[in-house]
């Protein structure tokens, strides 16, 4: 709604300087009481201040919430990046976005405050991550918690990536890999086969 609105601040910047209609209409109503008035710039520098705010959540939601897409592993990123957003407009100069910031992370806290908090197969889906891995999560939980938090948190996912490395390494042992006549070239199967997946991923790529 706020979005909407601000594609109309030139318009009514515009009115306000060549309709005498326009301000006059704010005047005061049927009943003769004063309205709020036209917007003041002042009106449209809060407008632009909170859109920017919410808009954090909107993008963060959209991403969370996207059909097309695995979203685990992006989850530890939208986070930190909500937390450290709202730290940062807390701590701003504007009272009207500073006030809101400060009542939105206290909200957040209530959830993502605490370290203990956060479900950790989560947390093993972004360290399986190639462009994240665990040092990334180190660095992003190293700006929100006191190290000592960090250093055992780090410790606890270690030891949840071993054992599920075990687990699946269990299960592959257990069924052991045989191997059959199918496996074995026959009249340059297997190098056609080779070729026509390059060609594939080729192709893909260029999708």
């Amino acid at each position: 709604m706020l979005a909407s609105a601000l594609k109309f601040q030139k318009g009514f910047k515009q009115l306000e300087e060549e309709d005498e209609h326009y301000a006059s209409y704010f005047l005061e109503d049927e009943f003769g009481e004063r309205t709020l008035g036209p917007p003041s710039n002042d009106d449209w520098e809060k407008a632009q201040a909170i859109f920017g705010l919410l808009k954090i959540f909107h993008d963060v939601i959209l991403k969370f919430t996207s059909p097309l897409c695995v979203t685990s592993n992006t989850y530890l990123h939208e986070i930190c990046s909500i937390q450290f957003e709202l730290r940062k407009l807390s701590e701003s100069g504007d009272t009207l976005i500073g006030t809101m910031a400060t009542s939105m992370k206290k909200k957040f806290d209530e959830h993502w405050g605490s370290i203990d908090s956060i479900h950790k197969l989560l947390i093993i889906s972004l360290v399986l991550d190639p462009c994240y891995k665990l040092d990334y999560m180190t660095f992003c939980f190293d700006k929100i918690y006191g190290d000592a938090e960090v250093e055992n948190f780090t410790r606890g996912i270690k030891e949840l990536l071993f054992h599920v490395f075990d687990v699946y390494n269990a299960l592959d042992t257990s069924h052991g890999v045989q191997s059959s006549d199918d496996d074995q070239p026959l009249n340059g199967m297997d190098v056609e086969k080779e070729k026509y997946k390059h060609n594939l991923c080729a192709e893909f790529k260029n999708f």
